[in-house]
């Protein structure tokens, strides 16, 4: 059972799983995947989004006792917090679990999930991370330390795409050829410990395009660094 913000979207869903073994069934409401659901899987793009749909929206009133969230959001820690402390109000199991990954890899199953929260939960859904991604870290029983690591992870990552947008304004003021500069990085990430330069550049890079490939919009990723 499956809800989005923007219904069309589910047109999409349904088109790409139509050749498979599986189907998938519109709900109305967010309230209604969780009540008819005993796993719901959640990924909201920002903290408003959060409260509206959860909280001031009221899905959250739908959990009832054994009933579980796995939040794959990224939010703020006391966002994340807040939402675990209703769920078990209302008799719920909870698991934090954001992602690091962006469009490509939810597209093709190879997203990470870094998870906190109750390990049996974490157990019990782990088959399902699995087919959605390639790894999925337990981070504790502390809901806060997957977000914690998904803010680092992403600091790392803006760290080092302000660093290649420098190296890359520094070659062309000087009139070395960016494509150049891009295999190079190619080749030194064999060798050297550059992995993350070589994972933006995969991600936001399209070689002699004047634009990048827009998987990861930036009004998601810098309030994410600020936090």
């Amino acid at each position: 059972m499956v809800w989005n913000r923007s219904p069309a979207r589910f047109d999409a869903l349904e088109k790409a799983i139509a050749s498979g073994p599986r189907s998938a069934t519109w709900a109305s409401t967010a309230a209604e995947v969780i009540d008819r659901c005993d796993v719901t899987f959640a990924m909201l793009s920002t903290p408003a989004a959060i409260k509206s749909v959860f909280h001031a929206g009221g899905a959250l009133n739908a959990i009832a006792p054994g009933k579980a969230l796995v939040d794959c959001s990224t939010l703020t820690t006391d966002d994340m917090r807040h939402t675990a402390a209703a769920v078990h109000a209302r008799g719920g199991r909870f698991l934090e679990a954001p992602v690091s990954g962006s469009k490509v890899p939810a597209e093709t199953g190879t997203l990470i999930f870094l998870c906190a929260g109750e390990r049996a939960l974490y157990d019990g859904v782990a088959p399902a991370l699995d087919a959605m991604g390639k790894r999925a870290f337990f981070l504790g029983d502390e809901v806060g330390n997957g977000t914690k690591m998904k803010l680092i992870v992403n600091q790392i990552m803006g760290t080092t795409l302000a660093a290649l947008a420098e190296g890359i304004a520094l070659s062309e003021a000087i009139g070395i050829s960016v494509n150049d500069l891009l295999e190079v990085l190619y080749v030194l990430s064999v060798s050297l410990l550059i992995g993350p330069v070589v994972a933006v550049l995969d991600v936001c890079w399209v070689v002699d395009a004047p634009t990048t490939a827009n998987n990861v919009p930036t009004y998601f990723f810098i309030p994410e660094i600020r936090a």
